[in-house]
């Protein structure tokens, strides 16, 4: 009878135990959690930008030579060609039109700009990264922690 006891004491002592180990793991276990599903959205939209800004690049590389004597365009030329070169990044296209590669980016975030020294073309993008839990994080004390974060990708190209 006294081991009965003894054992029902030992079953309970232990779910107990089980519970403390819970409430100590689970917030820990949901922050990696957490934390793997952020870094993971940020790398996805940090290759998807790096692609277009790339292929942006080379496409205006492509686009950039004025005639066949290999000088840069320049005037409302080139003016009509950044502009195209600001959608390709921004839609994938040089006319502009179907969704954003990412969420709220937009051809205001993106400069493209020559070297005509060395024929150079360079696309840059300034991209406010959207976290997945919001632009902030809650804290036990009362304040925030911040998830933003803006993403800066560069490409220069010569033109060919």
């Amino acid at each position: 009878m006294r081991s009965a006891r003894r054992h029902h004491s030992t079953v309970r002592r232990q779910r107990g135990f089980a519970l403390v180990e819970f409430v100590i793991a689970a917030p820990i276990l949901l922050l990696l959690t957490f934390a793997s599903f952020e870094f993971s959205h940020y790398l996805l939209e940090y290759n998807r930008l790096n692609d277009a800004v790339n292929n942006a690049a080379a496409w205006a590389a492509t686009q950039a030579l004025q005639g066949s004597d290999g000088v840069l365009a320049s005037g409302s030329a080139w003016t009509t060609l950044a502009g195209q070169t600001q959608n390709m990044v921004v839609y994938g296209n040089a006319a502009g039109t179907g969704t954003p590669v990412l969420p709220s980016l937009n051809t205001g975030e993106v400069s493209v700009t020559q070297n005509t020294s060395n024929n150079d073309v360079t696309v840059s993008v300034a991209y406010p990264y959207i976290s997945l839990f919001g632009g902030a994080i809650p804290t036990f004390m009362g304040g925030s922690i911040s998830t933003t974060y803006t993403l800066s990708i560069t490409a220069t190209m010569e033109a060919i």
